[in-house]
C-alpha cells in the first residue's frame, strides 16, 4: 500500500523516532549487564590489591633476611667494632643487632637500639634455631607491650656460606638479628590501601585466629565470626554496614600462616561508577522527555493538519458545489487612492460605491484572489469593471442561471469562511450589509 505523499514525512518522523527510543532502551539495559561486569572488576581489583599487600610483606620479610645475610659477611671482613650501638657501615637502612656465641647481645647499627645492650638471648629460639640449622629464622609473633614484633636473624659463621645443599665450614659466632614491629609493616603497606577507598583490615593468625593487628573500624563491619565465614568467597556481602567487598590473602611469614582481610564499603569503590550511571539515567530521562514531547507535539501538528485539510476539502466541496471557481486578476484599471493592508476589516462609509470596488480591485492587482459578495448584479459589475476570474455572489432572494445569489446570513458567513481558508492571500468584498440585516433580523 502507497501512503500519501502528505504523510510520509510524518511516518519517517515516528520511524526515526521509534529507532532512537529502541536504541536508547537497548543502552538502557546494556547498563545493567556493564554494571554486573563493572561490579565483578571492582571486587577482582580489590583481590590484586589485597595479595599485592600480602606479597610486599613476605617480600620486607625476605629481604631483611638477605640483607642480614649480607651484612654478616661484611661483618667478619671489615672486623667492624659493634660495641657502642653507633656504627652505621653494616646496614644504613635497617638496625641490626648483634649476639656473640653466648647469646650476649654485644653490638647494634644504631643507638636506637643501645636498650638491647647486654641482653642474653642464648635461650631464644631465634637464636637456638639459626645455631642448631644454620639457616636465616624467622621467630613467631612477640607481644612487646601492646605491640607486636618479629625476630628475623641468621647464625655467624667466621667462614660463612648461606644454602640448602652445602654444609656451613667455620666456627659459631652467634646470631644477627632485627627487630620488625608489625605495625611498621602496617604503615609501609596496608595503610597506603586502606586509606585510598576508606577500607579496614585484620591482619590474624590463620591457625589460631588470633588477631595480630587491626583497624580500630573494624567492628562497624559485625562480628569477627561473621567476617571470618565470608572470607572464602571473594564477594561482596550484605553487612551491618552495608555492601561491602571482603578480600582476603595468605602470607608465610617463618613457620607461620597468617591471614590478610580487607574490607572495603562497596559504595566508596562504586562511587565514580554511580556518577555515571546517575548521569546515564539523567540524560535517559531527558531523552525520553523530549522523544515524548516530539512525538505529541508531531500528533498535535499532525492532527491539526489533518483538521486543515478537512475544512479545505469542505471548502472545495462547498465552494465548487456553488460553482465558485476563482483565480488572481492582473492588470485592471484603478483608481484607488490607498492599499488595503493584510489581516484588516475596511468600513468604508463613503456614498459613493465605486470607492469600494476600486479598493477591492486593487487588492487583486496585488495579487489577492477575491470574493465579492454585492447587492447588484454581479454580470453588470464584472462587465464594468472587466473582471473574468473573479466570482461573485448576489444578495438577492431571485434565482437566475448561472449567478449564485443568497440572502441566508450564515450561509454567507460559512462561505467566507471557507473561501479564506481556501486561499490564505484573499480579499473580500461585502456590500450589502444593512440588505443581510433586514433579512436576518436578531431574535432577543
Amino acid at each position: 500500500m502507497q501512503l500519501p505523499k502528505n504523510h510520509i514525512w510524518l511516518f519517517a518522523l515516528i520511524l526515526i523516532l521509534v529507532l532512537v527510543a529502541a536504541g536508547l532502551i537497548a543502552n538502557f539495559i546494556s547498563v545493567y549487564k556493564i554494571q554486573t561486569v563493572t561490579i565483578e572488576q571492582i571486587i577482582e581489583n580489590k583481590y590484586l590489591e589485597t595479595k599485592l599487600a600480602g606479597v610486599q610483606i613476605e617480600t620486607h620479610i625476605t629481604l631483611l633476611q638477605e640483607e642480614l645475610t649480607q651484612s654478616g659477611k661484611l661483618f667478619f671482613s671489615n672486623n667492624l667494632d659493634l660495641g657502642h650501638c653507633q656504627s652505621k657501615e653494616i646496614s644504613p637502612q635497617t638496625p641490626i643487632l648483634y649476639a656473640n656465641e653466648e647469646g650476649q647481645v654485644v653490638g647494634c647499627t644504631s643507638i636506637d637500639l643501645a636498650d638491647y645492650a647486654n641482653l642474653n638471648i642464648k635461650e631464644k629460639d631465634y637464636f637456638q634455631i639459626p645455631f642448631q640449622t644454620q639457616q636465616p629464622y624467622v621467630s613467631a609473633q612477640i607481644k612487646q607491650g601492646t605491640n607486636r614484633q618479629l625476630i628475623v636473624s641468621v647464625p655467624l659463621y667466621e667462614t660463612i656460606t648461606y644454602t640448602t645443599s652445602q654444609s656451613v665450614v667455620g666456627s659459631f659466632r652467634g646470631v644477627m638479628f632485627s627487630v620488625v614491629d608489625i605495625n611498621t609493616l602496617n604503615l609501609l603497606y596496608l595503610t597506603p590501601v586502606i586509606n585510598n577507598q576508606e577500607s579496614s583490615f585484620i591482619l590474624l593468625d590463620q591457625k589460631s585466629k588470633e588477631v595480630i593487628v587491626q583497624s580500630e573500624d573494624v567492628e562497624k563491619y559485625g562480628s569477627f565470626d561473621e567476617i571470618i565465614r565470608n572470607t572464602k568467597s571473594q564477594t561482596t556481602i550484605d553487612l551491618p554496614h552495608g555492601p561491602t567487598i571482603i578480600t582476603s590473602t595468605t602470607l608465610l611469614i617463618g613457620s607461620e600462616e597468617w591471614q590478610l582481610i580487607i574490607l572495603t564499603p562497596f559504595e566508596q569503590v562504586a562511587r565514580e561508577f554511580y556518577t555515571i550511571q546517575q548521569q546515564y539515567f539523567i540524560l535517559f530521562f531527558l531523552m525520553s522527555v523530549a522523544i515524548a514531547g516530539t512525538f505529541i507535539f508531531t500528533y498535535i501538528l499532525y492532527r491539526s493538519k489533518q483538521k486543515v485539510e478537512v475544512k479545505l476539502e469542505q471548502a472545495q466541496s462547498t465552494l465548487e458545489k456553488l460553482g465558485i471557481h476563482s483565480a488572481t486578476e492582473e492588470h485592471k484599471f484603478t483608481q484607488a487612492d490607498f492599499h488595503l493592508q493584510p489581516n484588516q476589516i475596511y468600513l468604508i462609509t463613503d456614498q459613493q460605491e465605486n470607492h469600494a470596488f476600486e479598493l477591492f480591485i486593487d487588492s487583486l492587482n496585488q495579487g489577492h484572489t477575491g470574493l465579492g459578495i454585492i447587492r447588484a448584479n454581479p454580470d453588470e459589475i464584472k462587465k464594468k469593471y472587466h473582471l473574468q476570474k473573479t466570482p461573485f455572489i448576489w444578495l438577492s432572494p431571485q434565482k437566475i442561471q448561472n449567478i449564485i445569489s443568497e440572502t441566508e446570513v450564515n450561509s454567507v458567513s460559512g462561505i467566507i469562511e471557507e473561501f479564506v481558508t481556501k486561499h490564505p492571500k484573499s480579499v473580500i468584498l461585502l456590500d450589502g450589509m444593512d440588505y443581510l440585516l433586514l433579512q436576518n433580523p436578531l431574535e432577543l
